[in-house]
């Protein structure tokens, strides 16, 4: 039996609920209200946890990247996400967090993250690898993008950095994730390969029923973790 990793009074394994993320991402529009509507939603919606993605532009990205004014609309300073991160611990859910840059990832433990995230990106980074290690706090490791032999030197670093619960996350970098490219059948590869709890982050399009049918499939598959991106509501068309 996989050994559950346990965060604060949360656990995740085999013979426990599915534990449910609620991946904010970018659906606060830049808008640090926003942001904290959406944690009142998760709260109601009784998520287990909720994940924001916090960085610094200036750091990791150049000015003539094409996306770079998209980016620079949807980040939030550390102030404003000081606000977020208040009113998630206010309302008892855990803290989840992927921090694209050293800076951001220091502010990040500073206020008590609960667990890191690592985006598909940073997989390869021994950078981020060892500074979200630090705290030793659990790490949910992203495949989507990666060769077997990637995801093992990942966690074998992770491990010798000190950090012992590492929860795999299989899922697909492609928005919408189209029904043929989720191959839930990899999450038991996962398993058996390297003996971990494995979820699943779902990038399926919000408007069809298969947002609603292929996260519990996933969890038929064997995912203990389900990581799902919410928004205030469809009509507005955000970027999310």
């Amino acid at each position: 039996m996989i050994k559950p990793i346990k965060i604060k009074e949360k656990v995740i394994g085999e013979t426990y609920p599915t534990f449910l993320i609620a991946e904010m991402a970018c659906a606060h529009q830049g808008d640090v209200k926003q942001a904290c509507e959406l944690v009142d939603v998760a709260a109601r919606a009784k998520a287990d946890a909720i994940q924001i993605q916090v960085y610094k532009k200036e750091i990791y990205m150049n000015p003539l990247y094409e996306s770079y004014d998209l980016i620079t609309r949807l980040e939030l300073s550390q102030n404003e996400w000081l606000k977020v991160i208040n009113k998630i611990k206010k309302k008892n859910m855990l803290f989840f967090a992927a921090g694209y840059d050293i800076y951001s990832i220091k502010f990040l433990i500073e206020n008590g993250v609960d667990a890191f995230k690592i985006h598909s990106a940073d997989i390869s980074n021994p950078e981020v690898l060892k500074e979200v290690a630090k705290p030793r706090k659990p790490i949910f490791l992203s495949c989507g993008a990666s060769k077997v032999d990637e995801i093992k030197k990942a966690i074998d670093f992770l491990r010798k950095n000190g950090v012992d619960d590492v929860i795999l996350m299989h899922g697909y970098q492609g928005f919408p994730t189209k029904i043929e490219d989720n191959h839930l059948n990899y999450i038991k590869t996962l398993r058996r390969l390297f003996g971990l709890n494995v979820g699943y982050y779902d990038h399926v399009d919000g408007g069809s029923i298969l947002a609603k049918i292929i996260p519990i499939m996933a969890i038929g598959y064997g995912a203990q973790a389900i990581e799902k991106h919410f928004i205030l509501s469809r009509e507005n068309k955000g970027i999310d």
